[in-house]
C-alpha cells in the first residue's frame, strides 16, 4: 500500500492557513474552525466515503483576534492568551506593573495587588496559570501576565510565546501569556490588551465519514483534531491529514475492511467549554455521549492520531489490556523499518481523544512522535509551524 507526502503536506499546509489572528488560532465553534471542516468535508467526498457529514456540537467559542502589552512610551510587546480567559475590550485595562513571582500564596501575602497588574512566572507545571488567576481576582487584581521564565515547564525555546485551554475561573481577571525575552522588559504603567471574544452555544462539529464494510454494526474509529493553537501543523494538523491519508489509501487499493471504518476529525480537544474544570476533548466526549452512543458498546477499536512527523520516537498510549498485542505489531514493523526512530509504549493520558473513548469503554490507542524535549520547548508555541515536519 503506498502513501503519499504529498497529500500529507497539502492537508497540513490548508490547516496551517486558517487563523483568527496572524500567527494563526483555529478555535472549536470560531468562523476559522468551520472552515477548517468544510475542507475536511470537501476531502473526505473527494477521496470517496461516504456519508459524510458535519456533525453539530455546541461550544464556548473563544476567537483571539489581539493580544499585546504596551509600555507608557508606546512600546508594544505581542502576546497570546489562553482560551476561554476573558477580553479586556479594546481600550485595554492599564494599571501599574507588580511582579509576583509564581503567585503562590505566600508571594501574594506580601503584596498588594489590588487594581494592578501582576506579572506571573509560571515556574512550575503544578501550579496552572488559572489557579493563580483565581487568587489574583479574587485579590482585586486587574489583569495578569504570564510567562515561563528559564527554567519553566514551557514555552522554553527562544522567542517562543506559548498558549493553553484556559480552565478560567469567573473571578479570574484578562491575562495573556508573553515571551520569556520580553517579560524583564516590562515596567511602571502598563496596558494590557486583549481582544478574544466569547460566543457561549456557538456552533463547532466533528467530521465524519465511513468507509464501508463487509458487516454492519458499529465502526472502526481513526481519527485526528483539527483544532488548535498557533498553526497546530504538528499538533494536530498531521493527525487529521494521517487519518484521509489513510482513507485515499484504502480507497485506491479497493480496500473493503470486515467492518466500517469511521475517519473522523474532531473538534474542541484543545478547548470547547468555558467554566468548567474539564474544558478540553469536548468534541470527542459529546461525539460518544450525545451523537454515537452506540459505539460505546460496539465499536471494536479507537485510533487516535496526535502529533506526528517529527524524528522521535514512536509513542503508543496504550491501556494494559493492549499492551501486549501493541508490542507484537511495533515490533513486527520494527523488523520491517518501519520505525527508523524507535518505539515506546506509554500509558493512556487525559490529554488526548483517547481518554474519554476508553472512558466509555471503547479499547484505543494514541499514537504520536511528542516527547518531553518538544513538550519543554515548542509545544503550544508559534513554532507548531509545516516547516518542522518530515512529510
Amino acid at each position: 500500500m503506498n502513501f503519499s507526502p504529498e497529500y500529507l503536506r497539502h492537508v497540513v499546509e490548508r490547516l496551517e492557513s486558517i487563523g483568527s489572528h496572524p500567527l494563526g488560532f483555529r478555535v472549536a465553534g470560531t468562523p476559522e474552525e468551520r472552515e477548517a471542516t468544510a475542507f475536511i468535508a470537501a476531502e473526505m467526498r473527494d477521496l470517496g466515503l461516504e456519508d459524510v457529514t458535519e456533525e453539530p456540537v455546541p461550544v464556548d467559542a473563544w476567537r483571539l483576534e489581539e493580544a499585546f502589552v504596551e509600555l507608557e512610551d508606546g512600546t508594544r510587546f505581542e502576546c497570546a492568551s489562553f482560551g476561554g480567559v476573558p477580553e479586556t475590550g479594546p481600550r485595554g485595562v492599564s494599571g501599574e506593573l507588580v511582579a509576583v513571582g509564581r503567585g503562590g500564596r505566600a508571594q501574594l501575602d506580601r503584596l498588594d495587588v489590588a487594581g494592578k497588574i501582576a506579572l506571573v512566572e509560571w515556574q512550575v507545571a503544578r501550579l496552572w496559570p488559572y489557579h493563580v488567576g483565581l487568587e489574583l481576582g479574587l485579590r482585586g487584581a486587574k489583569a495578569m501576565i504570564v510567562y515561563c521564565p528559564p527554567g519553566g515547564p514551557y514555552y522554553q525555546a527562544v522567542g517562543a510565546l506559548g498558549t493553553f485551554d484556559g480552565i478560567w475561573h469567573d473571578e479570574g481577571p484578562p491575562c495573556v501569556t508573553i515571551r520569556k525575552e520580553d517579560a524583564p522588559k516590562l515596567q511602571g504603567q502598563v496596558r494590557v490588551v486583549l481582544r478574544a471574544p466569547l460566543t457561549p452555544g456557538a456552533g463547532a462539529a466533528n467530521v465524519v465519514g465511513l468507509l464501508q464494510g463487509r458487516r454492519r454494526g458499529a465502526p472502526v474509529i481513526v481519527a485526528g483534531h483539527h483544532d488548535g493553537w498557533f498553526g497546530a501543523a504538528f499538533d494536530d494538523a498531521t493527525g487529521v491529514a494521517v487519518t484521509l491519508e489513510l482513507a485515499r489509501a484504502f480507497r485506491e487499493q479497493g480496500v473493503r475492511p470486515e467492518r466500517s471504518i469511521a475517519f473522523v476529525s474532531h473538534t474542541a480537544e484543545e478547548y470547547g467549554i468555558a467554566n468548567s474544570a474539564y474544558d478540553w476533548c469536548y468534541g470527542a466526549w459529546y461525539q460518544v455521549v450525545a451523537e454515537h452512543r452506540e459505539w460505546t458498546t460496539g465499536s471494536p477499536f479507537y485510533l487516535n492520531i496526535e502529533g506526528s512527523g517529527l524524528r522521535n520516537l514512536f509513542t503508543l498510549d496504550v491501556p494494559p489490556e493492549l499492551a501486549s498485542w501493541a508490542r507484537h505489531r511495533c515490533r513486527q514493523a520494527e523488523r520491517d523499518g518501519l520505525l527508523p526512530f524507535g518505539w515506546k509504549l506509554d500509558k493512556p493520558q487525559t490529554w488526548t481523544e483517547v481518554w474519554p473513548l476508553l472512558a466509555a469503554g471503547i479499547p484505543g490507542i494514541n499514537v504520536s512522535t511528542f516527547t518531553a524535549e518538544y513538550n519543554r520547548t515548542e509545544y503550544h508555541t508559534q513554532y507548531d509551524t509545516c516547516d518542522r515536519i518530515d512529510f
